[in-house]
């Protein structure tokens, strides 16, 4: 090993700790940010439910009697989207569990195959977003279930596992090429992935039709993506987040939206 190399070696190494002391910085910075508490008028009436509660439970479930804020929220925002209330609200108070700090839509079929519509909210939701900023993200969870985007995405999944099942099915049996069902699969995701990034901007452009500065959504889905990802993991998202839209995009095209309603009042 030459000199030369011994000292570009040093370089290199010298330069990954720098490296590793900003990320640990910034990483306890962000830490620190995500830990602030806004003090909405929702936070305030979750805390008040946490106090009546039992502490030990992961999940809530709230009336409307006991949280009247949230409740009148979420009702003036079903009718805007013209939709029914969601059947259930949880509250989920240790997100730690699960790291899910967000808000969710889901559904679930009953026996008569009728969708049931749920809303998962977790505490670091109402600890981050401020009031507007809440509203907003509740406005795209209920436009997910305007759109009906379960039981879609249900069909969607099941008829492409049906295929893939045939697929693989006539490779076994027929011995054929192995590329054919491979490609299948691979499509398969893909479709999947594309459908559900559909689904985010569909809700993110129903929602901001419906609240008052559709920046307030874009700056929910910020201050939600920096508080649930480390500083290495919103670079890696902003590039691969097969799911969802960027941050970044979804926060240029609700600007716009902004600017357009701002225009137009």
């Amino acid at each position: 090993m030459t000199l030369g190399t011994i000292m570009s070696f040093k370089k290199t190494i010298g330069l990954m700790a720098i490296i590793s002391c900003f990320c640990v910085t910034v990483g306890a910075q962000n830490n620190n940010a995500s830990n602030h508490v806004v003090n909405g008028k929702y936070f305030h009436e979750f805390a008040a439910l946490k106090q009546k509660k039992s502490q030990d439970q992961k999940y809530l479930v709230a009336s409307a009697y006991e949280m009247p804020l949230l409740f009148s929220m979420i009702k003036k925002l079903s009718e805007k989207l013209k939709i029914d209330q969601p059947c259930y609200v949880y509250f989920i108070t240790k997100p730690e569990d699960d790291g899910y700090n967000a808000v969710e839509a889901a559904g679930d079929l009953n026996e008569n195959f009728q969708t049931l519509t749920f809303l998962f909210i977790g505490e670091g939701a109402f600890e981050t977003l401020s009031d507007e900023q809440f509203e907003a993200i509740m406005a795209h969870e209920l436009s997910h279930i305007k759109n009906d985007h379960y039981t879609k995405g249900l069909k969607l999944e099941l008829g492409l596992i049906a295929l893939n099942a045939l697929t693989w099915a006539g490779f076994i049996l027929n011995q054929a090429n192995l590329a054919y069902p491979i490609l299948i699969s691979l499509g398969s995701l893909l479709g999947v992935l594309a459908y559900s990034r559909s689904c985010e901007r569909e809700a993110d452009h129903d929602a901001a039709r419906v609240i008052d500065n559709p920046n307030d959504l874009g700056d929910a889905l910020r201050a939600l993506h920096n508080r649930n990802n480390t500083p290495l993991e919103q670079i890696l998202l902003k590039y691969i987040d097969f799911t969802h839209p960027s941050v970044h995009e979804r926060e240029a095209y609700l600007a716009k939206m902004a600017q357009a309603k701002q225009i137009s009042s």
